[in-house]
């Protein structure tokens, strides 16, 4: 995307300012936009930043333009113009894999066509809508103790609405995009679900909530919490 001017890496330049949806994080070393996993690691990061602001504090890093703020306001910033609460359309991948492995190069000098792949109706990503959906409820209870309530609410509104979308219309997301099912397959989205329910409690205190994160609960463990699994 659009770097700011008080961008902290002066060795990154703008990029992708094409995309459907300019902004978010690119994936490990390559340049492509996978749904999952970047909310997967915002989840994490609003988490460890609702949890331990102390930490952050203390070590100097909660301000300023390579403060944890700024850093994970980008993530956010990119999921709210990434979903459309009319439509309920929300873009699961910008580029293409295969494409992307075969340059190697700064993402400043992409020239491959970048394709746009959306969740929506007919198309469901459960897993997706429940992350994210999990990433702004945290997202609201980061920004209200920051103290930009406006901030947060309007994460607040769109987590209510994604989740809203996620349960009713239940599936796993490679069905939608096939291009991803290499890179970060998926063949469950009930621990998605159920994290989104309990950041939302958490975020309202709904009952309801809390009600729906106990129905999606599977016991059994994997063996790490990771992108794509919740179960530890």
């Amino acid at each position: 995307g659009k770097l700011p001017a008080d961008n902290p890496i002066p060795w990154r330049h703008d990029s992708a300012l094409s995309d459907c949806v300019p902004g978010g994080w690119y994936d490990a070393g390559d340049h492509v936009k996978f749904g999952l996993p970047f909310g997967a690691a915002t989840h994490v990061l609003l988490w460890s930043l609702h949890a331990f602001k102390d930490g952050y504090q203390k070590a100097n890093a909660l301000d300023g333009p390579a403060g944890a703020y700024a850093m994970i306001k980008w993530a956010t910033d990119y999921m709210l113009a990434a979903y459309n609460p009319g439509n309920h359309e929300l873009v699961a991948q910008i580029g293409d894999g295969d494409a992307d492995h075969a340059y190697w190069g700064p993402p400043s000098g992409m020239t491959m066509n970048r394709p746009c792949f959306k969740l929506g109706p007919g198309k469901p990503g459960a897993e997706l809508y429940g992350e994210w959906a999990a990433s702004l409820a945290a997202g609201y209870l980061v920004f209200k103790d920051k103290g930009d309530t406006a901030y947060a609410n309007r994460m607040l509104d769109s987590a209510k609405s994604m989740y809203e979308f996620g349960k009713q219309n239940q599936g796993v997301y490679v069905h939608s995009v096939p291009n991803v099912d290499r890179f970060y397959g998926s063949d469950n989205f009930k621990d998605e679900l159920c994290l989104g329910g309990i950041w939302l409690y958490m975020a309202t205190g709904n009952q309801g909530y809390l009600n729906d994160a106990k129905s999606f609960y599977e016991s059994g463990g994997s063996w790490a919490f990771n992108w794509g699994t919740k179960k530890v």
